[in-house]
């Protein structure tokens, strides 16, 4: 079975503060849906002067996803909207969890996210841990 047949449930995380939680409520719904979980964080190239920010937010990163005894992938891109958009496609995911952004009245994120892909359920995590189904 190639990855595009298999049912998966996809996690978007880029706050190491909130990956845990996010991908706890990810572990949650793959187990009660009976999908694949498959933990993605789409990170800007990382550049000399950033990198050992990015390479203590990726351990975090890395280590929620072990938490929830999951893999992180890792997608580099300058354009994060396009390569989350292929990665939908490519794999083309039974329903999606993401964060919500610290801005709640504009999370361009989800908002593009949406706009693409209405037929796949996404379950936004708030600060507190409370999951929402985005309508």
């Amino acid at each position: 079975m190639t990855e595009s047949e298999t049912s998966q449930i996809l996690v978007w995380v880029t706050n190491p503060e909130a990956a845990a939680r996010i991908a706890a409520v990810g572990r949650r719904l793959a187990d009660e849906n009976g999908l694949e979980l498959h933990i993605v964080s789409i990170q800007n190239p990382v550049r000399t002067d950033t990198w050992e920010q990015t390479f203590r937010d990726l351990e975090a990163l890395n280590s929620a996803a072990r938490s929830v005894q999951a893999e992180l992938g890792v997608v580099y891109s300058d354009n994060r909207m396009e390569a989350a958009v292929k990665l939908v496609r490519q794999i083309k995911p039974k329903m999606m969890v993401t964060g919500v952004a610290g801005d709640q009245t504009r999370n361009t994120f989800i908002e593009n996210l949406r706009a693409y892909s209405g037929e796949i359920p996404v379950y936004a995590v708030d600060p507190s841990g409370n999951t929402m189904k985005l309508m």
